[in-house]
């Protein structure tokens, strides 16, 4: 009676599940990013430049926005 249940094909693994949360973050960040003015994409790309607030996630996303409304050099 202590038979295990095999996996269900249709679950994904942690990884692929990891995978996913990843991609979806992206693109509520993009989005949500895209929905600023660009005095608070000034600022908060200002912030993020911080010593102590160095965010490797936000901040790409933050200068490919400015790059598209031509506020910074492209790279």
């Amino acid at each position: 009676m202590n038979e295990q249940i095999p996996p269900d094909d249709d679950e994904d693994s942690p990884r692929e599940l990891r995978e996913l949360m990843a991609r979806t973050d992206l693109f509520l960040r993009a989005n949500q990013i895209e929905g600023m003015t660009n005095d608070e994409l000034r600022n908060i790309h200002r912030v993020l430049h911080h010593p102590k607030f160095l965010d490797d996630r936000w901040l790409p996303l933050i200068e490919r926005e400015m790059r598209r409304r031509g506020m910074i050099n492209p790279s």
